[in-house]
């Protein structure tokens, strides 16, 4: 799955709607008055990339890797030595159910069951990301 996250070259279908996303040029923002959840439907064993800045406390969780309505990680901006407003590669592999997340603290975290990727934001923050891409191991 790839989503550039441009208004020239985006992939709607990937995520469960399309609600509080907008395409820009250079990437796409999550916003919302009230706090939102954008998710994308994953399994087996895959690497997420993708380029990430929010102006949420870097103690919030910004991902989370769900097994529909559970919780199974819940990743903050400072467990991916974040910084506000500053944009960051990420890069998350999940294999044989263990999350590890590359140069950070969290390394082989059990998300047994997982079959969602969400981008969480709280009301009246957001999140901006580009270059999504999700493929095998």
């Amino acid at each position: 799955m790839f989503d550039q996250g441009t208004i020239a070259n985006h992939n709607d279908s990937i995520w469960n709607n399309t609600n509080y996303l907008t395409r820009g040029e250079e990437y796409s923002t999550i916003s919302s008055t009230s706090g939102a959840n954008k998710f994308i439907n994953i399994t087996g064993d895959i690497t997420i990339e993708l380029d990430i800045s929010t102006s949420m406390p870097m103690t919030e969780a910004l991902l989370r890797v769900n097994n529909t309505g559970t919780t199974l990680a819940s990743i903050t901006g400072e467990d991916c030595n974040m910084s506000v407003d500053e944009w960051k590669h990420l890069k998350i592999t999940i294999k044989n159910n263990k999350l590890t997340i590359e140069n950070s603290s969290i390394v082989d975290y059990d998300v047994t069951g997982f079959n969602r990727l969400s981008l969480r934001i709280l009301a009246n923050q957001q999140i901006q990301f580009k270059n999504l891409m999700i493929y095998p191991v």
